[in-house]
């Protein structure tokens, strides 16, 4: 990952108003028999699932690269998947968007605690086995959104009411524990120069500073986290239309534009 920004759900309205209608990307859609069939493919003669197999079958998104990671909620859905259109179809920018790209991990828990963790009822599910199946399935899927943030260029966080809320005019927060993972992940991350770039001696300078604080929960547990968001520059109506056809010049032009990228010899 080389740059992070973030967008303000207003901002891609507004863009919408401007561009109007673009090719919108397929979602991904599935069915029961497509997850019998991962489960069929994975188990072994001895009863034991493959992980590793499991995880290639179910996130095949592992193997590619992408110019733009897309963070948003699920609420944001509809916004998110015109960004993500407009970047890919209309600037020539490969994006993920998960919606698009993989298959749902819940369905995938949900087969498999259908056949591991059900009751002798067959209405109910045992605790502990279905805290094991779900700790295995959100670590693949987290250890995925891991490794495909660190190989897109750029992350976009989309800031709506329903990614971070106002509470009391102090704290921002959110119910979504992985927009927290999925930020804390483009935080950490070590910046990696695109090669295009490596030739240009070039020097990088975020902004620093602030805090907001995210908070995931269900109603009955609440658990606070702090994430620096100050270090994701703003994207504005004018810097997507700017991308408009530009494919890799327009990141280029974006990251001078945003103070990320200054060439030495300017």
């Amino acid at each position: 990952m080389f740059a992070k920004f973030k967008i303000n759900s207003g901002t891609i309205e507004q863009l919408r108003l401007q561009v109007g209608k673009v090719s919108l990307l397929r979602q991904s859609i599935v069915n029961d028999a497509f997850y019998n069939d991962i489960v069929t493919k994975v188990l072994g003669n001895d009863g034991v699932l493959d992980g590793s197999q499991l995880q290639n079958l179910n996130f095949p998104s592992l193997r590619d690269n992408y110019h733009v990671f897309i963070s948003y909620s699920h609420n944001d859905e509809e916004l998110a998947l015109y960004l993500a259109s407009y970047l890919q179809n209309n600037c020539g920018l490969n994006c993920f968007l998960d919606s698009t790209v993989w298959h749902s991990a819940d369905s995938l828990l949900k087969r498999l605690d259908d056949i591991y963790c059900l009751n002798e009822d067959g209405q109910t599910y045992n605790y502990n086995s279905r805290n094991f199946s779900t700790s295995h399935v959100h670590a693949m899927l987290s250890m995925a959104m891991h490794s495909i943030i660190n190989r897109s260029e750029c992350c976009i966080v989309l800031n709506s009411e329903h990614s971070f809320t106002l509470q009391d005019g102090i704290d921002n927060a959110t119910f979504s524990p992985w927009l927290y993972e999925e930020v804390t992940f483009m935080k950490g991350m070590k910046i990696s120069i695109p090669p295009r770039l490596r030739l240009r001696q070039e020097r990088r300078s975020y902004s620093l500073g602030g805090q907001i604080v995210c908070e995931s929960a269900s109603p009955q547990l609440q658990i606070k986290y702090t994430v620096d968001l100050n270090m994701f520059p703003n994207l504005y109506v004018t810097d997507l239309l700017n991308l408009g056809g530009q494919g890799e010049t327009g990141l280029n032009n974006l990251y001078r534009s945003k103070g990320i990228l200054r060439y030495a010899n300017r």
